[in-house]
């Protein structure tokens, strides 16, 4: 009888492939246990713990006040970690991590369902692992990466339903969709809905629509989301008094369903910015890398086959406008929205995986743009390795971390030379990518996070026993405060009477001005000097202008009169 053992080495041994997915996860491990970065991971790890030791889960609070934008999915399951590990950086990230199994394994089935070709469903689960924003997300953990991993397993699910109207697969669908929506909004519900709609379209399946048991599909969802729904309402429709967002009179009911996402393109949102309509095509230059010039080339592709092929008596299997409409349609919607951010287009990295892997499969090497594509590739391949020499400029590193360097870029050429049916320039694209973003978790990020005010002050004062049942927080970020301290601290933006009970204050230069002010007698203890890591600018990368980028916190020991 054959092991287990022996199937994974057989399979591992017909496939090298897997094994640039195992370079990648070594990579997601190692960024497991880098300090959360604030603000938006910190804040919601914050949220999380106050979850943790308080144990209110349906209305959500952050610091002590209601807590009125994200999902609750992301802090439930956090909290979950928290109770089963303990608070850390990486037991925080653990359940979005696990969610990429569920991820990863959803684009491999629905590429092999729909190219019928197992080679594209490797290569399309290679490309999802290895973009850029895949290595950001993993490690800078927001409500993206289990929407995003939730929403394709959403699609596979429905096409499953479409193809074999199985029960289980009408409860995959209903169930991931709805969770979807408990991690980031109905953004969950809408990228599916798009797909599955424009592949029956293309399929002609609208017989679907006619069977009772898919008008299920909303029912199950409704029930899975009411645990939020009923704390929506009892936190906020119940108490119209209360002031949120700056004002009164706020529905938390109609702010999850409207104002959260459709009220940031009408502009019904209080969130503004003045990005303009090209900010999402700019961002995808980074963020699929190293695919950038395949995802948009494979894009178009699909557009142009989708109108050649329009009517009903000439459409081909082998053409997929769910994906291209998929991704172009929450493209043109987020380029309306009031409020952009990189993140939100992050949603569809899936799909455009499925056409990346379709493009860089060896049979397309005959399309007419193949060839360009993979030379102009080669100038994104040095871009990507120059970016180690950057970061040795921006951070020098230590012969320690060189050696780190050199024997994983070497065992990664042995891997990626065992896959010889693929075009050089994309197994020398994987190798850039994963080298450089192995240089960034092992190196960058790690010297990054020491300019992190708040989560270094604290490790500070948990080395030095000092306790943070008796510290203020005056004046600094607070987005981390309680994940750092593994539990609710006390922060005040400007200057209380109620410091003076404390025994430590950790406050901004503002702060420090505050307590003059007021005859507060300290003594300091250390001072810290950083910037706001997910703010970088050239000033704070360039070694010789990063001082005057600093800013200052001050750990004071009170004199008790």
């Amino acid at each position: 009888m054959t092991s287990f053992a022996d199937v994974v080495r057989q399979t591992f041994r017909a496939q090298p492939l897997w094994w640039c997915l195992c370079l990648m996860a070594s990579i997601w491990i190692i960024g497991m246990f880098l300090p959360v970065m604030e603000i938006d991971a910190a804040q919601y790890a914050s949220i999380a713990t106050d979850m943790h030791v308080n144990r209110s889960f349906l209305q959500v609070q952050f610091s002590g006040q209601d807590y009125l934008d994200k999902p609750p999915l992301l802090f439930w399951l956090s909290a979950f970690s928290f109770d089963l590990f303990g608070v850390h950086n990486w037991s925080y990230r653990l359940p979005s991590m696990l969610s990429m199994i569920l991820g990863l394994w959803s684009v491999f089935h629905l590429a092999k369902r729909l190219y019928q070709r197992e080679q594209i469903a490797l290569l399309s689960t290679v490309a999802y692992a290895s973009l850029q924003s895949t290595f950001l997300f993993m490690h800078d953990i927001r409500t993206d990466t289990l929407l995003t991993n939730l929403v394709i397993f959403a699609i596979w699910q429905g096409i499953r339903y479409l193809d074999d109207r199985h029960w289980r697969h009408l409860t995959g669908l209903a169930a991931s969709i709805a969770l979807a929506m408990l991690a980031k909004g109905p953004i969950g519900l809408m990228v599916p809905l798009i797909v599955l709609l424009t592949h029956t379209w293309w399929t002609r399946q609208w017989q679907v629509l006619r069977q009772g048991r898919t008008w299920l599909i909303p029912l199950i969802v409704l029930i899975i989301l009411s645990p939020m729904l009923y704390g929506l309402y009892v936190q906020y429709d119940l108490h119209p008094e209360k002031e949120v967002l700056g004002r009164t009179g706020v529905s938390g009911l109609y702010f999850y369903f409207w104002e959260q996402s459709f009220g940031r393109i009408t502009g019904a949102s209080s969130w503004q910015d003045e990005t303009g309509a090209d900010y999402f095509f700019t961002n995808s230059l980074w963020s699929l890398l190293p695919w950038t010039l395949v995802a948009w080339a494979a894009l178009i592709r699909e557009l142009l086959r989708t109108w050649k092929h329009r009517s009903a008596d000439d459409r081909r299997d082998w053409v997929h406008p769910s994906l291209a409409i998929g991704i172009l349609v929450p493209l043109i919607a987020f380029t309306f929205s009031h409020y952009k951010l990189p993140h939100y287009m992050f949603v569809v990295t899936p799909l455009q995986a499925l056409l990346i892997g379709a493009w860089i499969e060896p049979s397309n090497a005959s399309h007419p743009a193949f060839a360009w594509t993979t030379r102009l590739q080669y100038f994104i391949i040095i871009l990507l390795m120059a970016g180690i020499g950057i970061v040795q400029w921006i951070f020098p590193a230590s012969a320690w971390h060189w050696i780190l360097l050199v024997g994983f870029a070497a065992i990664s050429l042995l891997v990626l030379r065992r896959i010889h049916w693929m075009h050089r320039a994309w197994g020398w694209s994987l190798f850039a990518i994963v080298t450089l973003n192995f240089w960034l978790i092992i190196h960058f990020y790690p010297t990054l996070m020491r300019y992190q005010l708040t989560s270094e002050a604290i490790d500070y004062m948990r080395e030095e026993k000092l306790e943070l049942d008796y510290t203020a927080f005056l004046g600094v970020s607070r987005f981390g405060l309680d994940f750092f301290a593994k539990q609710p601290v006390q922060y005040t933006e400007h200057w209380d009477p109620a410091i003076t009970q404390f025994k430590y204050v950790l406050a901004t230069d503002k702060g420090l001005q505050e307590m003059d002010r007021n005859s507060m007698h300290y003594q300091i203890l250390k001072i810290f000097q950083g910037f706001p890591v997910s703010r970088l600018n050239a000033k704070f990368l360039n070694p010789k202008t990063r001082h005057t980028q600093y800013n200052f916190a001050y750990l004071v020991a009170l004199n008790q009169k």
